[in-house]
């Protein structure tokens, strides 16, 4: 949190005093708001670890009912948790160690929360399609189950280790330069691998055309207010397929729609 001895206004009580700036929802509050604004993050913090524990109490009596049905097909089953409710586990323990670190070190902010809520939402639907194996009387049919799983599961395993930059990576920094990113968080992809990036920070939503040097802002980039030329904090987006994109608008708490004049993208057919 920075400070300034201007007085400015405060976005929670709208009065003039000495406001702090969030840097995770770039607004300012003064000393009281803030506090409220924090202790409101601090909630919500402890609301997704209150359910990550819920999900992951749930997760160890679903793997108990598995593997209690499953005795006659151990070698099946354990397979098949191996390859699916173990990798569900590590997710959780890797994001459980973020949430604790994160929570030990106390320094989190809006942006921050709203990834942990996004992976923890991920998890989620991953641990509830779970629910959907079961083991059934017919050993054929069963087995048929269990292949198709493997299969989509092979697949994953043919990814590189390595990744590489697509777009980005020449430091963060606000202002014009469309090479670089400052709080990328939402993206969209055309059948043609252009990339649309919700580029937090910069206020802006960027295209990069594939394989191009520099992206062009299509939305954005004027300035982070709540007026409808403008954006505060845009963390995602989605297209219909009249050529309208929708952009979730964090810091102005609104989805703004904005008719684009000519279509740029290509949907996948």
């Amino acid at each position: 949190m920075a400070t300034t001895s201007e007085k400015l206004l405060c976005f929670t009580c709208n009065e003039k005093k000495i406001t702090f700036v969030c840097y995770g929802c770039s607004k300012r509050y003064c000393l009281v708001d803030l506090t409220t604004h924090r202790e409101l993050l601090h909630e919500e913090f402890r609301n997704i670890t209150d359910r990550y524990e819920r999900i992951h109490q749930w997760e160890l009596k679903l793997i108990g009912k598995i593997k209690k049905k499953a005795q006659e097909y151990r070698v099946i089953v354990v397979k098949l948790s191996e390859i699916c409710i173990n990798d569900i586990e590590m997710k959780f323990t890797d994001l459980k160690e973020q949430i604790n670190q994160i929570g030990e070190e106390k320094e989190f902010n809006d942006i921050d929360v709203i990834h942990f809520r996004n992976k923890l939402s991920e998890l989620i639907e991953e641990s509830e399609n779970l629910s959907n194996v079961f083991i059934t009387k017919d050993l054929k049919s069963y087995m048929n189950e269990i292949s198709t799983i493997l299969s989509k599961k092979s697949k994953f395993n043919e990814w590189k280790q390595n990744a590489i930059t697509v777009a980005g990576g020449y430091g963060r920094g606000r202002g014009q330069k469309l090479n670089r990113f400052h709080g990328p968080i939402g993206i969209f992809i055309d059948d043609k691998k252009n990339i649309f990036i919700a580029n937090s920070y910069n206020q802006r939503i960027v295209e990069r055309k594939h394989n191009a040097n520099e992206g062009q802002i299509v939305v954005g980039g004027n300035g982070q207010e709540n007026q409808l030329t403008q954006l505060y904090s845009p963390c995602g987006l989605s297209f219909d397929h009249e050529s309208n994109i929708y952009i979730a608008d964090f810091a102005s708490n609104r989805v703004q729609k904005f008719d684009l004049l000519i279509s740029s993208f290509h949907f996948f057919s």
